[in-house]
């Protein structure tokens, strides 16, 4: 299994201890700030953050926030699966 609601856990739990709030998270793994958050920001974003993931894990991530399907994600979708989880 790629993704399991334990991880989300772990990801939301690390994500609130380091920023606080998640706009700021979000911030720090857009790196080039364009409002959206590729895998690779995502993966290098999890990765300062001790949380090795595997790139099946890393995509399953980015295609479960990933309403409008363009293969990024944007702050309401990051802040609508870290905030609740509720997918």
């Amino acid at each position: 299994i790629e993704w399991t609601g334990q991880l989300e856990e772990e990801i939301r739990h690390v994500l609130k201890g380091k920023f606080g709030v998640l706009n700021v998270a979000f911030r720090s793994f857009d790196k080039d700030g364009d409002g959206k958050v590729s895998r690779e920001e995502l993966r290098q974003g999890l990765d300062k953050l001790n949380l090795d993931l595997t790139p099946g894990q890393i995509a399953a991530i980015v295609k479960r926030a990933d309403e409008d399907g363009n293969g990024e994600i944007e702050y309401n979708e990051f802040r609508l699966l870290f905030e609740t989880g509720a997918k």
